[in-house]
């Protein structure tokens, strides 16, 4: 090898003892050998001329000369910190909820968005979720709410006879579907169910023999076996035997029996014998013909008379 052959060779050496030093802190160098557009990058890779004299006497010069692009720009760096990408999982500066979701997250719910968001409520947030519903107890009466279905907040439904309550002002006697029949009360001038001439001679009048109350006036149903009167009434009116002595039988009564002012205008005597009677003109006589038409309607003859004894209690002499 001659001497300019050494001599590059130590030059290139030395050359590439700079270039490792500066390849391991990442920044470039300029060889400055020779005039070769040839350089060394920080990454290691190196590119240019050489130009080499072999004259013994001359040596040329050798260089390596560019520009590495593993030179480290802080600058540009931090721009890139600041900016940040989308998606790369951090909220950059530049970045937002409203810019990047991925990186920086949903937006807070706003109110007034018109979007009712999670964490927004009809209570929190009525622009966006709507009224809240009525709620009961809560001390107002709102829409949809009644005295029905929300009485704390609508106060108590008034009264209605016939709702099956008897509530309010009703009673049994202004409302007795709800409240039932009113008790009898003795000496209001009827004789109600309940009651009878021994309970309320007020209302039923004195017992007469052994019917229930007197005949006379309205009353429970009678047996027509109690007294002659009920015997002639129930003999043209079975029901105020069977079912109630009503105002009816109690007219009845009074135009039948001598008790209750009525009878007394018989044609004759029951006692004798004689032309047919009238059922209504005498209790007795009413009597007789409940078992015997024949003695008010054809005749009132000896076996008619007969039979006041049996119908009426009545002996004839």
């Amino acid at each position: 090898m001659g001497r300019a052959s050494r001599r590059l060779a130590s030059v290139l050496a030395a050359a590439w003892t700079v270039a490792g030093a500066a390849c391991a802190q990442g920044t470039s160098v300029d060889l400055g050998l020779g005039d070769g557009a040839g350089g060394y990058d920080g990454s290691g890779n190196g590119s240019g001329n050489e130009t080499t004299s072999t004259d013994d006497t001359t040596t040329g010069g050798t260089s390596a000369q560019g520009g590495g692009s593993g030179q480290a720009d802080a600058g540009n760096a931090g721009g890139a910190a600041q900016t940040g990408a989308c998606g790369d999982g951090t909220c950059a500066a530049a970045e937002s909820c409203d810019t990047c979701a991925q990186d920086c997250g949903p937006c807070a719910a706003q109110c007034g968005d018109g979007t009712c968001d999670a964490g927004e409520t009809c209570s929190s947030c009525s622009q966006d979720c709507g009224a809240c519903p009525a709620k009961c107890g809560d001390g107002t009466c709102d829409a949809g709410e009644t005295c029905s279905n929300c009485s704390k907040d609508c106060g108590a439904c008034p009264a209605k006879c016939g709702d099956g309550a008897c509530s309010g002002n009703e009673t049994c006697s202004s409302c007795s579907k709800d409240c039932g029949a009113c008790q009898p009360v003795c000496g209001d001038g009827a004789c109600a169910a309940g009651e009878d001439c021994q309970s309320c001679d007020l209302d039923c009048g004195p017992c007469g023999g052994s019917c229930n109350h007197d005949p006379c006036v309205a009353g429970g149903a009678l047996d027509a076996s109690c007294d002659s009167c009920t015997d002639a009434v129930c003999g043209q009116d079975a029901f105020c035997c069977s079912t109630t002595w009503d105002d009816t039988c109690a007219q009845e009564a009074s135009s039948l029996c001598a008790q209750c002012g009525g009878g007394g205008g018989c044609a004759h005597d029951v006692c004798a014998t004689g032309a047919a009677l009238d059922p209504g003109c005498d209790a007795c006589a009413g009597a007789v013909c409940s078992q015997d038409s024949f003695c008010c309607s054809s005749s009132w003859d000896s076996l008619c008379v007969t039979e006041v004894d049996l119908a009426c209690g009545q002996a004839c002499p």
